[in-house]
């Protein structure tokens, strides 16, 4: 994985950042975080799967009444049965 990209998954799999990278304030973000997310996933499975709680606690937080963001939740669910079973 290039280096930039390294970071910038990092950056939004911190644990610490999750409420800040994946919160209603981002709700216009996070469709593109997703899809960043998922593509992760798929390319680097065993680097995702090192991640995996991280990944959780984000799906997690998405399905939450505040947050509502259900469709790219399922999409990361479906990512992580499908690639990291």
């Amino acid at each position: 994985m290039k280096p930039d990209y390294d970071m910038l998954c990092t950056s939004i799999l911190d644990q610490n950042s999750i409420q800040t990278n994946w919160g209603r304030e981002m709700k216009y973000l996070i469709p593109a975080l997703g899809t960043f997310l998922t593509t992760f996933m798929c390319k680097y499975p065993e680097q995702a799967a090192q991640k995996l709680a991280n990944i959780q606690t984000i799906i997690t937080h998405l399905l939450k009444p505040d947050v509502r963001m259900e469709q790219v939740a399922l999409k990361l669910c479906s990512c992580v049965f499908e690639r990291l079973g």
